[in-house]
């Protein structure tokens, strides 16, 4: 039998927080992430306790007041205490309850208590505490984790402890945590200045992985277990929190998931894959072009999500949503779905790395109107090939009047435009995206039309230099005669004066 949608939730979402081993206790429900045998052994260990006290532990207790009580005196002494059980139960809830997940017992151990409860404790090395406490929001913190949660509950405050060198000094004081104050230095001054200068925000969310590494990632009130940003952002967009989808791309976009990755060494060995993966998403945030942007993220984390598309049913098969958006599109003032940053993002994530290469390839025409026709128009062709995606004459039908602008303003040679106007035309009803594809990404006609262009150019400018070298001559002229009229007239009214001059003396000698 399989569990769908109408009874089947995300991983821990429905478990009530004191159910969860401290690492992923302050995410959000949403948040917590798959999880794994150690956080499914601590959930058994609470399970029990429960079922052996008759009551829920810490049911009674406000959910921040609990955490905060299990990060400073530990889970076990905080769900447990009150409750009175015998010396080898309270020993195998120790092992079942150890707040560091290397101290937790494993199934093996359980399995070894069970038959000869010989299984030897470890000392819980998350209580592992500063002697000195940490002042902040009015509180007397001595646990570092605690003062992660902390600087999550108050993150403009944080900013300000951070800044002020307060942390620093308070893990300085501990000899097992000079590293850790040597680490919350270098982010304070990354943070001053450099090239890859972190925000606020960033510092904040850096310095709580170096208190609580094996915590979640905490921005901005946000608490995410690194393998649950996917399954966040997916319900921002289906429940349309921007703010959550805000968050999770600042996230993305500042490198916080492979920085958490990176904060325990071993974890970075284990998840290069993963830290690949990040880098990637990274590099899809910063480009909002179309087939990238959130929503390519959006789809590379969740690769069973269906396009969210208004007019999809959110199938998970490519075939299936174009065929659906073929029947349901009906033109007119309704975005054609090979632009829509949903439709070619989830059609960019299952054609990958193809549909990337495929995209960087091709040749763009000018505005973004005509470029996002033509990323959405060479995606959707490529899934007709390779996806087994059918003939979609509804939308090529409607794709007639962008297919045209573009060959009007892409094209210089007006024969060639006549020619492959006309060339879609006959395809428009064909509901072939790869027919249409070749017709406006023919290399050879591309580069023919260039390069009549360039040539028309160059004799334009020619001819344009003839011209002005011809009406230059002329002027040159007209001002050399215009010169030596002058100078005609100059002589010419030199030797009228003379002559007046003599038959005026010729005159008065008469």
């Amino acid at each position: 039998m399989i569990l769908g949608d109408c009874v089947s939730s995300a991983a821990g979402h429905n478990l009530p927080s004191a159910f969860q081993p401290l690492e992923r206790a302050s995410a959000a429900p949403l948040g917590c992430g798959a999880g794994d045998s150690a956080a499914d052994i601590f959930s058994f260990g609470v399970t029990i306790a429960a079922l052996l006290a008759g009551r829920i532990p810490g049911a009674d207790s406000d959910p921040d007041a609990l955490l905060d009580a299990r990060m400073e005196q530990g889970s076990l002494a905080a769900l447990c205490g009150s409750f009175n059980f015998p010396r080898e139960i309270d020993r195998f809830l120790a092992g079942m309850l150890a707040d560091d997940p290397d101290d937790r017992w494993s199934l093996a151990q359980i399995q070894d208590w069970l038959t000869s409860h010989g299984v030897n404790l470890a000392a819980d090395r998350g209580q592992d505490m500063p002697q000195r406490s940490f002042s902040f929001a009015d509180r007397k913190i001595r646990n570092p984790i605690a003062v992660a949660e902390a600087f999550h509950r108050n993150w403009a405050e944080a900013v300000t402890a951070i800044h002020g060198g307060q942390i620093e000094k308070w893990l300085a004081g501990d000899r097992h945590r000079l590293a850790a104050a040597e680490t919350v230095i270098a982010l304070r001054e990354s943070n001053a200045s450099g090239s890859n200068k972190l925000t606020d925000d960033a510092l904040v969310c850096r310095v709580c992985m170096v208190l609580d590494p094996k915590g979640p990632i905490r921005f901005k009130g946000m608490a995410v277990s690194v393998d649950a940003i996917g399954v966040l952002l997916a319900y921002a967009f289906i429940e349309g929190r921007q703010d959550i989808a805000d968050k999770i791309a600042a996230l993305l976009d500042q490198g916080l998931p492979a920085a958490w990755i990176a904060t325990v060494d071993q974890r970075r060995k284990e998840m290069t894959s993963e830290t690949s993966d990040f880098m990637r998403l990274r590099q899809y945030i910063k480009n909002p072009k179309l087939s990238q942007g959130l929503e390519r993220c959006l789809y590379e984390m969740n690769q069973s999500l269906g396009c969210l598309h208004p007019l999809s049913a959110m199938s998970g098969n490519a075939a299936a949503l174009l065929a659906g958006l073929d029947e349901k599109y009906a033109g007119g003032d309704e975005q054609p779905p090979w632009t829509d940053r949903h439709v070619v993002a989830y059609l960019a994530t299952r054609l990958h790395p193809e549909g990337d290469g495929l995209v960087a390839s091709m040749t763009m025409p000018g505005g973004p109107q005509g470029v996002d026709t033509m990323i959405g128009l060479g995606l959707v062709a490529r899934a007709q090939e390779v996806l087994d995606v059918p003939l979609l004459p509804g939308m090529t039908r409607e794709a007639g009047t962008r297919l045209f602008e573009i060959v009007e303003t892409h094209y210089h040679s007006e024969t060639r435009r006549a020619a492959l106007l006309s060339a879609l035309a006959g395809q428009l009803d064909k509901g072939d995206f790869t027919a249409l594809l070749r017709l406006l990404s023919d290399d050879q006609i591309l580069a023919e039309d260039r390069r009549d262009y360039d040539l028309a150019r160059k004799s334009y400018r020619r001819l344009a230099g003839e011209i002005d070298g011809l009406q230059g001559g002329l002027a040159g002229r007209r001002a050399k005669a215009a010169l030596i009229g002058r100078k005609f007239a100059a002589w010419a009214a030199l030797f009228g004066l003379l002559a007046v001059s003599f038959v005026t003396l010729a005159g008065l000698a008469v």
